[in-house]
């Protein structure tokens, strides 16, 4: 049993939109978000899809895909390409619907302050900037030109925090400037930056009014123009003036831009609002851009992992139809979403003999197709040294147990069709996926034998099983991709299914053709979640099948 850790857990902390459950997502479950009664994170709004959108762990990385949803799923202000999976990462800015959710990977060191009570006493009044005073920033424009320069020069979030900050400052008149991101719907944030031109630099206390009123989506003031007494809080920290302005990116506030000044009463510029909030709107554009580019790196990178895996895949694999001594053999690979690693092959052995494996690397991308290359090559070559497959499949499972992590394994199947003596010795490690067609009868699962996946105990000893097999026999070994592939109502494809198909076919063309026509119709325009490989080996005659 795996034991989950908070650490490998995501969380949709909610933003924005109505309260509902959001429960933590496992990285063996996944889940589906939706309007459907049995999505794992269901989504109660006309607007949403009864299926909207999946969020699943593939090795070290979540992914979200959109799954054809009727509005779209947007990250990071993004619209996302229904079906394609797109890689998370923490603090990404997930809308589904009315909701606005912030991914939350793990335990992430925390950068939290709780926002200090600063209030609106007797004295002081938080307002609201007019449109007439956010006129006044036209006759500093060359400044605000260079600091929107600086800005969008910033090429990640720490640069960008720090080129906001020093031009809040130099263009205000205030002492003390933060950057500072909401988290969830509570009163916690996060600092993202702070600067300040006095020694004031250790306190980094906010106050909460201000920020309460900044997230209804405009820029407030916190102003002391009332000639009466100040509150005790606002006069422990001595803050005279302080300004708050939302930072958006697409339609949500990311950020929030803080200034305040404490002490000695500074001479804010007139301005300083409408100029604020410009460095806000230039700020906001900045960060989506970075995101935009962030999120496209990602995409890129997944891309060029998957493509590199699916050659390292295609120059290892044997011809899809071919014949060895007397096997005929037809197969087919179609990768999925994240390339698992299968691998397939045929070996030719002496005395009329044949080898045939298939396997499925546990784990996604190009680390899959790594060690998916490593086995095959080590088990071809044990195979033409030893000709029986568990001594094979023993020297194998120590060389990958040796030299692989602990959680990198490989179910297998592998088996050696003696058509002479008309028996096949198989061993299957874990893998469970096949099914035995006598000449004339319909596909039966085959179940004595069995082993753990290759790669978990470098000290277990595999034992072969035998299968008298005759002319015309089929064997149907395939991975479980086409199994556990899912439909839009969430069902399984399932070994009943294949069955099924498999009735009618009269060679082992026919099967592949027919599995992967009925895999097509089962879930059309669906991407395969998992590579899929079915192989269908036929036997032939060789002038007597005398027994062993």
């Amino acid at each position: 049993m795996t034991v989950e850790t908070s650490s490998q857990l995501l969380q949709l902390d909610r933003v924005s939109g109505p309260a509902i459950e959001c429960p933590p997502i496992s990285p063996q479950a996944g889940a589906t978000l939706g309007r459907a009664t049995d999505c794992e994170i269901g989504l109660p709004d006309p607007s949403v899809s009864r299926r909207h959108a999946s969020i699943m762990r593939r090795g070290q990385q979540w992914f979200i895909t959109d799954l054809k949803s009727h509005i779209g799923t947007t990250l990071n202000a993004i619209r996302l390409t229904p079906g394609q999976s797109t890689p998370l990462a923490d603090h990404d800015l997930l809308a589904v619907g009315p909701w606005i959710f912030t991914i939350v990977l793990g335990e992430t060191p925390s950068r939290k302050s709780i926002m200090t009570e600063v209030g609106t006493p007797s004295s002081q009044r938080v307002e609201r900037v007019s449109p007439t005073e956010l006129q006044l920033a036209y006759h500093r424009l060359s400044l605000l030109i260079d600091c929107a320069a600086l800005i969008n020069r910033a090429t990640d979030e720490k640069t960008l925090a720090d080129a906001l900050l020093q031009s809040a400052l130099e263009g205000t008149g205030y002492h003390r400037a933060c950057l500072i991101r909401p988290v969830g719907a509570g009163e916690e944030i996060e600092v993202l930056g702070y600067l300040s031109s006095d020694d004031e630099g250790s306190d980094r206390s906010f106050s909460r009014s201000l920020v309460r009123m900044a997230s209804c989506g405009e820029l407030a003031c916190l102003t002391s123009s009332a000639p009466v007494p100040m509150g005790a809080s606002v006069a422990a920290l001595r803050i005279t003036d302080a300004i708050c302005a939302p930072i958006y990116v697409g339609s949500s506030i990311n950020a929030y831009l803080y200034l305040d000044n404490r002490g000695e009463e500074a001479a804010v510029q007139p301005d300083a609002a409408s100029f604020c909030q410009a460095i806000a709107r230039v700020g906001g554009l900045s960060l989506a851009n970075l995101k935009r580019a962030e999120l496209q790196q990602r995409q890129d990178r997944i891309v060029s992992e998957l493509a590199a895996a699916r050659d390292a895949q295609g120059l290892i694999m044997p011809d899809e139809r071919g014949t060895v001594n007397a096997l005929t053999y037809a197969m087919c690979m179609r990768p999925g979403r994240f390339v698992a690693g299968d691998l397939f092959d045929v070996v030719a052995l002496e005395a009329g003999r044949a080898a045939v494996c298939l396997g499925d690397v546990c784990g996604e991308g190009i680390g899959a197709a790594v060690l998916m290359a490593s086995v095959q090559a080590h088990l071809h070559a044990t195979l033409l040294r030893y000709g029986e497959p568990a001594s094979a499949l023993n020297a194998v499972n120590r060389y990958i147990t040796e030299r692989s992590a602990p959680d990198k394994f490989v179910s297998m199947w592998v088996g050696v069709f003696d058509l002479p003596h008309g028996v096949l010795r198989y061993v299957d490690a874990g893998h469970g996926h096949w099914l035995h067609r006598p000449a004339g009868q319909l596909p039966q699962r085959v179940n004595q034998g069995g082993g753990i996946p290759i790669g978990i105990d470098s000290a277990f000893r595999y034992q072969a099983q035998l299968l008298s097999i005759g002319t015309g026999d089929r064997i149907i070994v395939y991975s479980d991709g086409i199994v556990e592939q899912v439909s839009a109502g969430s069902e399984q494809f399932g070994l009943k299914r294949i069955l099924e198909t498999l009735k009618d076919c009269r060679s082992a063309d026919q099967d592949i053709d027919a599995l992967f026509q009925a895999l097509d119709n089962f879930a059309p325009g669906e991407d395969l979640a998992d590579d899929t490989t079915i192989a269908s080996i036929e036997c032939g005659a060789t002038g007597g099948n005398a027994q062993p």
